[in-house]
C-alpha cells in the first residue's frame, strides 16, 4: 500500500471517528432528558469506572496501551458532561436569540479573548467579542448595557490574585455566572528568528512579566516594559518591526500579528494557569445537579476570634472552601475584607442555612455569585485494572502468594527526646500527602518507578508509558550530572530534568527526582512534584533547611548507618522550616564492609510507624541481587506497615549484573506490579 492510499484510509478513519462522537454527543443529550424526567444525579462514578476498566482490558486486546485509552475516555466523558450540563442550565436559563456581545481586555488574541472562546465555544456563532483598554471598561460595558457578558481574570497559579479585579467585583452590582481555567503558556515574539541575547527591549502586561520574572532575569542588556496587555504588546512589536523588540504573548497572538516564536514555555513555573470570572447583570440559576461554586465577600468585625467564627460555620455545614483572599476596606486603614469561593449551591438548604448563620457572624455579607464549576473529577481506573493481567506464575517464586495484608493501628511510642513535629502524638491519624491524583499515606500502597538515569526524551518517555501502562502512580529519574569523585557534590542537569518533567506529564505521572545541591534547590521545586534527598545527605543539614523551605513533598531516605533517631531528627529539620510533606524511605543499613548490599531492615518500618506520623515507603534496589525477590520485599513492607515502594526500571534491566543497585526490566516490572495488586 502506498503512501496516498494510506493517507486516503486514515482521512476515512477521521471522518468515521467524528461521526461516532457526533452520534455518542446525541445519545447523551437523550440519556440526560430521562435523567431529568427519573431525578437522577447528572453522573454515575461507579458506572463511569467500571465502563472505563472495560475499555482498558479491550484496548489492551487491540494493542492500545492504558494512558492511551484513559485519556481519549477523560476528553469524551468531559465533552459529555459540558453536554449535559449545557442542556440542563439552557431549561432553566432560556438562551436569548440575540448576538450576544462579549467584553474583554486588550485584543485579539489576549488570554481573556482566548479564554473568553474557549468558555463561549458552543455558541461561538452567536458571539461577537468587544476589546476594550482596562479592566474597569470592561464592567462599564455590561453595566450600560453595551455587552452582555464580561471576562476578567481573577488570579493566576504564579503571580497570584489580580486586586484590581477584585476591587471592581466589589463596587459593581454584576454576577458572576461562570469560570474558566485557562492554561496560559507564554512565548517570546519577535519580527524574525534570532539569538536572545540580540533582544534589547520587552514588552507585556505586568502580570506576563511576572509570571516570566526567572527568564527575563537571565537576560543581559534587556529593558522589560508594562504594555496594556499581551496581544496589545505582539500587535507593537509587528508594527514597529524593530528585531531588538520582543513581546511575551500568546503562541495564538503571535500567529495574528504575524510574528515568529523565539522562545516557548516562559512561566516560572511548569504548570501555569489564569482563572477567569464571566460577570453578567443577573445572577443565574444552576441545576441542583450540576457542580457548582458558589463566591461571596464578607467583613467581620475587628476583634479577638471574628474571622475564625466566621469561617467555623462553613466547616459545621461541611462545605469546602476553596479560596479565601483579603483585601483593604476602602475608607477604613487596616479594615479588611474577605473574598471567598467553596464548593456549593446558594438555593441548597445546607447552603442557606450555613448563609444565614454566617449573616448573622459578619458585619457584611454579599453573594457574588453561583456558577458551574469549570474543573470536574477525572474517573481514576482501579490499580488493578492498569497492572497487566496474570499468565503465569513468576518465576523463581516459589509457593510466594502475594498478600495485601492490613497492618494493625500503630501505637504511640514514647518520644524521649522531646520531638514535637514528627512525633505521631502531633498527629495520630497520620499524615498524608496528595500527589497529583495519588494520596500517600492511606491505604493504597504506592509505587514509585523509573530508570537510575535519564539520557534522552525518548528513553525517558519508553520508561514513562510502561511505568504508567503497568499501573506505577510516580516517575522517578536521576538527573544529576556525573563527576570523578564520590566526595563532590553532583549537580542536577535541568536539560535532563525538563525532559523527565515532560514526559511526567504526558503520562500524568507526578515526577521525583534527587537533589544533592542547596544551589539546585529552588529552580527543582519549580520542575518536579516531589525532591528526593539520599542517604549520604540525610545529615546535610543545610540542604534539609533549603528543602523545608519548598512546598514540595520531600523523600528523605536513611542513610546506611543512621539509627532511628537519627533519621527523625533529620526529618524535623525539614518540618521546622514550614514544609510538613516529608516522606520516609527505608533503603536498608551496612552490616558488612565486605558485602556491598544492604539490609533492608524492615523492622525499622515497623518501628518508625509506631514513633512518627510521616509516611514511610522502602526502596530495596540496595539490598538484593536479584528481581524475584522484590514482590516478597514488598508484599512483607506492606505488612509492616509501609505506604510505597520504590524501583528503578530500565528497559533490559541490569546492563552490568555486577551493579551494586538493582534494576528491573519492563517485563520484571509488569509482573511485579501484577503480582502487587491482583
Amino acid at each position: 500500500m502506498d503512501l496516498d492510499q494510506c493517507r486516503k484510509d486514515i482521512n476515512n478513519l477521521d471522518k468515521s471517528l467524528l461521526e461516532l462522537l457526533a452520534q455518542r454527543r446525541a445519545i447523551s443529550r437523550k440519556v440526560i432528558e430521562d435523567k431529568l424526567e427519573r431525578g437522577l444525579d447528572l453522573r454515575d462514578p461507579k458506572r463511569e469506572g467500571e465502563v472505563l476498566e472495560t475499555l482498558i482490558k479491550a484496548g489492551r486486546e487491540l494493542g492500545l496501551d492504558a494512558h492511551f485509552v484513559t485519556r481519549v475516555f477523560h476528553e469524551i466523558i468531559a465533552d459529555s458532561v459540558r453536554s449535559q450540563e449545557s442542556f440542563l442550565q439552557t431549561n432553566l436559563n432560556p438562551a436569548t436569540e440575540k448576538l450576544l456581545c462579549i467584553a474583554y481586555q486588550g485584543v485579539e488574541g489576549a488570554y481573556s479573548y482566548l479564554a473568553g472562546e474557549k468558555f463561549f465555544r458552543g455558541q461561538l456563532d452567536n458571539c461577537s467579542f468587544e476589546g476594550y483598554k482596562n479592566f474597569s471598561d470592561v464592567v462599564a460595558a455590561v453595566e450600560n448595557g453595551q455587552a452582555d457578558y464580561a471576562i476578567l481574570p481573577i488570579e493566576n497559579t504564579t503571580a497570584g490574585s489580580i486586586n484590581a479585579v477584585y476591587d471592581l467585583l466589589l463596587a459593581t452590582k454584576l454576577s458572576i455566572v461562570g469560570e474558566e481555567v485557562f492554561p496560559v503558556q507564554h512565548c517570546l515574539l519577535g519580527i524574525e528568528k534570532a539569538p536572545l541575547s540580540t533582544i534589547r527591549r520587552i514588552y507585556s502586561h505586568y502580570q506576563a512579566l511576572a509570571q516570566c520574572s526567572d527568564f527575563l532575569s537571565r537576560l543581559k542588556n534587556c529593558v522589560q516594559e508594562t504594555y496594556m496587555d499581551t496581544a496589545e504588546a505582539a500587535k507593537k512589536i509587528s508594527e514597529d518591526r524593530d528585531p531588538e523588540q520582543a513581546a511575551i504573548a500568546s503562541e495564538e497572538a503571535g500567529r495574528i500579528y504575524g510574528l515568529e516564536v523565539l522562545k516557548r514555555n516562559l512561566a516560572n513555573q511548569r504548570e501555569n494557569y489564569t482563572r477567569f470570572v464571566i460577570i453578567a447583570p443577573r445572577p443565574n440559576q444552576v441545576d441542583s445537579r450540576v457542580p457548582c461554586k458558589t463566591s461571596l465577600v464578607l467583613s467581620t468585625g475587628h476583634h479577638e476570634g471574628a474571622l475564625l467564627k466566621a469561617l467555623s460555620i462553613l466547616e459545621h455545614h461541611k462545605i469546602n472552601l476553596t479560596k479565601l483572599e483579603s483585601r483593604p476596606m476602602q475608607g477604613s486603614p487596616f479594615t479588611y475584607i474577605f473574598y471567598l469561593d467553596f464548593e456549593g449551591n446558594a438555593s441548597d438548604p445546607k447552603i442557606q442555612e450555613a448563609l444565614v448563620g454566617l449573616s448573622g457572624a459578619t458585619n457584611y455579607l454579599r453573594i457574588l455569585g453561583t456558577y458551574p464549576r469549570e474543573r470536574h473529577d477525572k474517573t481514576r481506573p482501579s490499580i488493578r485494572s492498569r497492572v497487566p493481567e496474570k499468565t503465569g506464575a513468576p518465576e523463581d517464586a516459589g509457593d510466594h502468594e502475594p498478600s495485601t495484608p492490613t497492618p494493625e493501628e500503630p501505637t504511640v511510642a514514647r518520644d524521649p527526646d522531646g520531638r514535637s513535629l514528627t512525633a505521631l502524638s502531633t498527629k495520630p491519624a497520620g499524615t498524608i500527602i496528595r500527589i497529583g491524583e495519588t494520596e500517600l499515606g492511606g491505604s493504597e500502597y504506592v509505587v514509585f518507578a523509573g530508570p537510575d538515569c535519564i539520557s534522552s526524551m525518548d528513553q525517558i518517555g519508553a520508561h514513562a508509558r510502561q511505568v504508567s501502562e503497568c499501573g506505577a502512580m510516580i516517575l522517578h529519574g536521576s538527573c544529576l550530572e556525573t563527576n570523578d569523585s564520590p566526595f563532590k557534590t553532583r549537580r542536577i542537569n535541568f536539560e535532563l530534568l525538563e525532559i523527565l518533567a515532560t514526559a511526567g506529564k504526558e503520562f500524568g505521572l507526578p515526577v521525583m527526582t534527587e537533589i544533592e545541591s542547596v544551589l539546585d534547590v529552588a529552580q527543582a521545586a519549580q520542575e518536579v512534584d516531589l525532591m528526593k534527598i539520599g542517604p549520604r545527605n540525610m545529615q546535610n543539614f543545610s540542604l534539609l533547611e533549603e528543602a523545608g523551605k519548598t512546598g514540595r513533598p520531600i523523600v528523605l531516605t536513611r542513610g546506611i548507618s543512621a539509627t532511628n533517631d537519627e533519621f527523625l531528627e533529620a526529618a524535623e529539620c525539614v518540618l521546622v522550616q514550614g514544609n510538613q510533606q516529608v516522606i520516609l524511605c527505608e533503603r536498608g543499613i551496612r552490616i558488612d564492609e565486605r558485602n556491598s548490599r544492604n539490609t533492608l531492615d524492615l523492622g525499622t518500618v515497623a518501628n518508625i510507624r509506631r514513633m512518627t506520623h510521616l509516611p514511610v515507603i522502602i526502596d530495596p534496589t540496595r539490598a538484593i541481587e536479584h528481581g524475584n525477590l522484590v514482590l516478597p520485599l514488598a508484599s512483607a513492607s506492606k505488612a509492616f506497615g509501609a505506604h510505597g515502594l520504590v524501583v528503578d526500571v530500565r528497559q533490559n534491566g541490569n546492563a552490568n549484573p555486577a551493579a551494586d543497585a538493582l534494576t528491573l526490566g519492563f517485563e520484571e516490572f509488569a509482573k511485579l506490579m501484577t503480582g502487587l495488586y491482583t
